[in-house]
């Protein structure tokens, strides 16, 4: 049982090494070569994000101040795609908390005001033939007209947006998703959580 102090140091462990999923089981996992009773952490890092050898076994030793010397750490890029299922199955998330309230609806709206977005879409996937992680969602903002952002404001607003949808969170601008995707298809992948007009 994790207590309030370790859940917030794995919270900063995931926010410093950009993890977006943290995953804990109390043995070590399938066909891993490790002794009986050695707890396992999973985590699957943001997309594009990878932990070279050296990285990782730093990681680890972080880790271990945190859960434990005997704590292993897995990456989900590294396990078996045959059996992270059944893996995952077997370990207890614990980033995100799935005991955290959901986002609240004023704070999105609040964070549209902020950001001149005249339209919020949320949908908790990737958006088609994108290459993000299958539970990594999507925030598509339309942008009141005359209200522009040049690319470092726009990942500053993905960092804000982040903070609200977690960090797997990628923020779309609704004139920059495929032509496929038009307003029509959008409404039937993801649900408008702020609309000005509304």
């Amino acid at each position: 049982m994790l207590t309030d102090a370790q859940r917030q140091q794995i919270l900063a462990f995931c926010q410093e090494h950009q993890i977006i999923r943290f995953w804990m089981m109390d043995a070590p996992l399938l066909n891993a070569a490790v002794g009986a009773g050695r707890p396992s952490v999973i985590v699957t890092f943001r997309p594009y994000c990878v932990a070279v050898p050296q990285k990782f076994a730093r990681m680890e030793r972080a880790l271990t101040a945190i859960t434990g010397p005997e704590t292993a750490l897995y990456s989900t890029d590294g396990l078996s795609p045959r059996l992270t299922d059944k893996i995952l199955k077997q370990a207890s998330p614990v980033f995100p908390d799935p005991a955290a309230p959901p986002v609240s609806r004023e704070a999105v709206a609040k964070f549209c005001r902020k950001h001149n977005i005249a339209k919020l879409r949320f949908c908790d996937a990737p958006l088609p033939a994108s290459p993000e992680k299958e539970f990594a969602p999507s925030v598509i903002v339309d942008f009141q007209p005359g209200h522009g952002y040049d690319y470092f404001d726009f990942c500053g607003i993905e960092e804000e947006a982040q903070k609200l949808f977690g960090l797997s969170a990628t923020l779309y601008a609704e004139n920059m998703v495929s032509p496929m995707l038009d307003a029509d298809a959008l409404d039937s992948i993801a649900e408008v959580w702020y609309d000005h007009l509304a």
